[in-house]
């Protein structure tokens, strides 16, 4: 059962990623064609008078120019920015298993019983944060998950509890389970921090300000005068699409990410607790009968 449903998120993930890629060109061919229509449309139906583009040929072009550059450069600035705020989420998102994987590692030291409770609860925080990972609850990801924290507090229990009872290891183990605390606190606070709505806002307008502008820049011959207004456009709107995916970093796209080492991990912790024969699923039911005994 398990591993259907490792191979189905693996199935999923590369299904979400060719429609994402599907989506993405698609989103590219309907601008061309919009743009394109547009273009000749404005060409063709004199809404600015040819003559007055004539009159302003080097003036055009040089306020044009101007409008373009500074629009680069906040562009360039905030596409940095994106992509620093990207780098410190993977850093955290990694930081976090190699700590889990330290920890599941280093639990070795501990009598069989503590070992295996702590191995358990690790491979359930994973599967629970896996199961958050559906497409139908992607936002659980975003934001603190109840289930998520519960789990994450039955690991603290465990080391814990084992870290009384054998002191000169437990400290040391303990260590990397604050690490991989940490690293989950920084995460959730790099997954929300999103472009502030005023300078998104500012981007679009600008970014469709330097499309239609360059509708207006006069050329003798209409085929330069397409191509290098197209070159202008698809750049600004790729620019667009580029920080509306750094800032979704679960949904898919190009800068998205995956469950798949998580995935690695939960697989190798329960192989090792089956060699060791350890029962999973009564271990999950015995779960599931406190909680009931609790409520």
């Amino acid at each position: 059962m398990e591993m259907m449903k490792t191979e189905l998120l693996a199935t999923t993930a590369k299904l979400y990623e060719r429609i994402y890629t599907r989506s993405i060109i698609i989103k590219i061919i309907i601008f061309t064609v919009g743009f394109t229509l547009l273009f000749f449309y404005v060409r063709t139906s004199n809404i600015i008078p040819e003559y007055k583009l004539e009159a302003d040929r080097f003036a055009i072009p040089a306020l044009f120019g101007a409008g373009n550059l500074i629009f680069s450069v906040i562009s360039a600035f905030v596409i940095q920015a994106q992509w620093s705020k990207w780098d410190r989420l993977v850093d955290a998102n990694r930081g976090e298993i190699t700590m889990f994987r330290q920890l599941y590692i280093l639990s070795h030291h501990f009598p069989k019983d503590d070992m295996n409770e702590i191995r358990y609860h690790i491979y359930n925080y994973l599967k629970t944060y896996i199961d958050a990972s559906d497409s139908k609850n992607i936002k659980l990801l975003s934001v603190r998950s109840t289930a998520v924290d519960n789990a994450l507090i039955k690991i603290e229990d465990s080391v814990f509890n084992a870290s009384k009872k054998h002191p000169d290891v437990g400290q040391m183990v303990f260590s990397y389970l604050t690490r991989a605390m940490e690293y989950r606190e920084r995460k959730i606070q790099y997954t929300n921090q999103r472009l502030p709505q005023g300078m998104k806002i500012y981007l679009y307008g600008a970014t469709y300000s330097v499309i239609f502008g360059s509708l207006f820049v006069p050329f003798n011959y209409i085929g330069y005068n397409y191509y290098f207004t197209l070159v202008v456009a698809l750049l600004a709107f790729g620019v667009l699409l580029i920080i509306e995916d750094f800032d979704h970093p679960y949904r898919p796209g190009s800068f998205v990410l995956t469950v798949r080492l998580y995935q690695v991990l939960l697989d190798e912790i329960k192989l090792k607790l089956e060699q060791r024969g350890f029962d999973i699923g009564e271990a999950q039911l015995n779960e599931t009968n406190d909680y009931k005994k609790i409520v």
